[in-house]
């Protein structure tokens, strides 16, 4: 059973049992934490859903300092800029339960040189063109088998819990 990144032992950035406040502090804190393990280097961002990439895009830095949190967001690629670093979106970090909370997301902010993406067995590929042939289309499914370890844990920090 693959671990994924969801899985493995990172800086730990929650707080609390019922889910982690999306904070301009929180995020900072995260940085901070991976730049103690001096870890800070490579091909540093942020990745998350598209659920906590909306609320960082509305959610003011603080009261003192302009702009949101999640900054100068591209349609063309989805990606923005929090704090200075890349951040992604992707769907594939699903809503997280944490404690009695059920719409969490999870945040992941780390060098990413220091994943490792491991493939096993081959790609498998099934050519069907039976299943849509009332509308002249083939069905084709690939399966492929993967997983991730953390090469350095140092180098990320994780929010598993944030409150959307």
């Amino acid at each position: 059973m693959p671990a994924g990144l969801e899985n493995q032992s990172v800086n730990n950035a929650d707080h609390g049992s019922n889910g982690t406040v999306l904070n301009w502090d929180n995020i900072v804190q995260m940085e901070q934490m991976v730049a103690t393990d001096n870890a800070l280097a490579g091909k540093t961002a942020y990745i998350t859903n598209a659920a906590a990439a909306g609320k960082m895009k509305t959610t003011l830095k603080n009261d003192y300092q302009g702009g949101y949190i999640w900054e100068n967001y591209s349609p063309v690629v989805p990606k923005g800029i929090v704090n200075g670093y890349d951040a992604y979106i992707t769907n594939v970090l699903s809503t997280e339960t944490k404690g009695t909370n059920t719409n969490c997301a999870a945040v992941f902010f780390g060098d990413w040189t220091k994943l490792m993406i491991g493939q096993w067995g081959g790609m498998d590929l099934l050519v069907n063109p039976y299943s849509l042939d009332t509308v002249g289309t083939i069905r084709v499914i690939i399966a492929g088998y993967y997983d991730v370890e953390v090469m350095y844990p140092e180098a990320f920090a994780a929010m598993m819990g944030m409150e959307l």
